[in-house]
Parts: C-alpha cells; sequence; structure tokens
C-alpha cells in the first residue's frame, strides 16, 4: 500500500535539503535531484514538487522566507516601535533567517535578474508585502493610536491597485 501524498512536505522538505546543493548546483534540476537523494524522496516526486523548475523553487524559497519573516515579526512588540524601527526589524529577520543559505540567495539574486525571469522577480520582491496575508498581518500589528495608519493603508492599496 502507497503511503498519502503531502505535495506542500515535500516541497518543503525539498526546499531545505535543496539549499545546500544551489550554492555548487544552482537552482537547476542536478541540485533537485541531489536534495531528493539527501530527503529519500523519490525522485519523480521531487519533480512534481516543482514542476516549473528553478523558478518554481526560487518562488518557493520566497514565500517560505515571507511566511518566516512575518511569523517572527509578529513575536516583537511592534507597537512600541516608530515605522522606520519595525521596517528595519522586518530586514534585519529576513537577513538574519537566511544568513547560512547566502551562496544560495545570491545564485537567486543572479538567476531572477535574468530578462525573462523579470515578472518572478517582481513576484518575489515587489508584491510580498501586498499579499493579503501579509498586508492583514501588517495591518493588524500597526498602532490603531497612529493617526495617519489608516491614511498610509489606504494609500498603499491605491498605488498597488489592491483590496
Amino acid at each position: 500500500m502507497t503511503e498519502p501524498y503531502d505535495r506542500d512536505a515535500d516541497r518543503a522538505q525539498l526546499l531545505e535539503a535543496v539549499l545546500v546543493h544551489v550554492a555548487f548546483d544552482g537552482w537547476s534540476e542536478s541540485a533537485l535531484s541531489a536534495a531528493a537523494k539527501d530527503t529519500g524522496i523519490p525522485l519523480a516526486r521531487a519533480l512534481n514538487a516543482f514542476p516549473g523548475g528553478a523558478a518554481e523553487m526560487v518562488a518557493f524559497h520566497s514565500e517560505s522566507a515571507d511566511r518566516a519573516m512575518i511569523d517572527a515579526l509578529m513575536r516583537e512588540p511592534l507597537a512600541e516601535m516608530p515605522i522606520r524601527a519595525k521596517v528595519a526589524r522586518a530586514i534585519h529577520l529576513r537577513l538574519d533567517a537566511n544568513q547560512q543559505h547566502r551562496e544560495a540567495i545570491r545564485s537567486a539574486l543572479t538567476f531572477l535578474m535574468m530578462p525573462l525571469n523579470g515578472p518572478l522577480a517582481y513576484g518575489c520582491f515587489i508584491r510580498p508585502s501586498m499579499r493579503s496575508g501579509m498586508r492583514s498581518a501588517i495591518d493588524r500589528r500597526i498602532s490603531a493610536s497612529t493617526p495617519s495608519a489608516a491614511c498610509w493603508r489606504r494609500s498603499i492599496r491605491e498605488r498597488c491597485s489592491i483590496g
């Protein structure tokens, strides 16, 4: 009898393993196959976890890093901080979380700088702060006592054409 297939679990497990290999193989199928071998996931399942190849692996890594940053940010005393400190803290949390995978990040940036990957780069760098999950998390954490908070949120939403 076969075990149930959880694609999201495979993706998370493969991402952790592939980050080690990306420094040497780049965001490639060879890095993914080495990660599959390391984790014991069959190669066919690993390829199914990221059917878009390198682009999908980079996008998933970016989304995972965003979620980790938001989770860490939610544990911070943001109501006591000015906006500048909140933004700086979010950036520090993101950089600290990815410190051990600097070469993988460098390789992802190189991959995203290719002209054909422009839309993916936009999705990874510009749009994350406007995703509904992050937007609502930020909205909840901005101090209600800040008089300009509502104006700031409305302005961001209007400029970015989001709901």
